[in-house]
């Protein structure tokens, strides 16, 4: 599964009140500069390796970026076919079919990416038009299916309303033991005060622990 965020940098613009707003990358004005990132997890059970993973737009041209596999400090690399599109001759320039290619695709090799890693995506990217840019990512490889996922609020990396849920039960089973066991009212009402209040802490932990063990028992 993979989310995308795009921050806007800068919108050039002709305003009567404010003037002229001119936004620029290497000097080549640009009409809406974004900084997107894509992040790629593999939520499966298993290991991949050697996986092909495509990212492409048609709305939007890609300009720089910084592809990194979450915990490492090497960087991802182009696929063999993708790096061949592009190469260009010593001495040459790049022809108007690489360019336009470059600006609108990528294509990765990742040599391999574990259960429950992530691998994330930046890219400097000027919008054709006044929409928000439209980035995509495509994996071609045996088992791997992957879903564009809405980006949801996070606690210590886990979605923050399941660790509602999960904080919530397990905040019902304190309050029982609170009831049973402590006879002090004022004791007894902190406790639960405070139970309720962290309710998003415990259920974080109990969700990263269950990953944790399933990992271990799936290794």
């Amino acid at each position: 599964a993979y989310t995308v965020f795009h921050n806007l940098i800068g919108v050039s613009t002709e305003d009567p009140t404010y003037g002229s707003v001119k936004v620029t990358w290497n000097n080549d004005p640009v009409p809406h500069l974004f900084l997107s990132t894509i992040s790629l997890t593999n939520s499966s059970s298993n290991d991949f390796e050697s996986v092909i993973v495509r990212v492409h737009t048609t709305n939007t041209k890609l300009l720089t970026e910084n592809c990194m596999l979450e915990g490492m400090t090497r960087k991802v690399d182009f696929s063999d076919d993708f790096d061949e599109k592009i190469k260009v001759p010593n001495g040459g320039a790049p022809s108007i079919n690489q360019i336009e290619l470059y600006e609108c695709q990528r294509e990765y090799q990742i040599p391999i990416i574990n259960r429950g890693q992530k691998i994330n995506f930046q890219y400097l990217n000027a919008a054709l038009s006044n929409e928000q840019p439209t980035i995509q990512i495509e994996i071609l490889h045996k088992g791997v299916k992957c879903e564009f996922q809405v980006p949801k609020m996070e606690i210590l990396g886990v979605p923050q309303q399941t660790a509602v849920w999960i904080g919530t039960l397990i905040g019902i089973f304190a309050i029982g033991m609170i009831i049973l066991f402590v006879e002090n009212l004022i004791i007894a009402v902190s406790l639960a005060f405070f139970m309720g209040w962290i309710t998003l802490i415990p259920g974080a932990y109990t969700i990263k622990l269950f990953r944790n063990l399933k990992r271990l028992l799936f290794d």
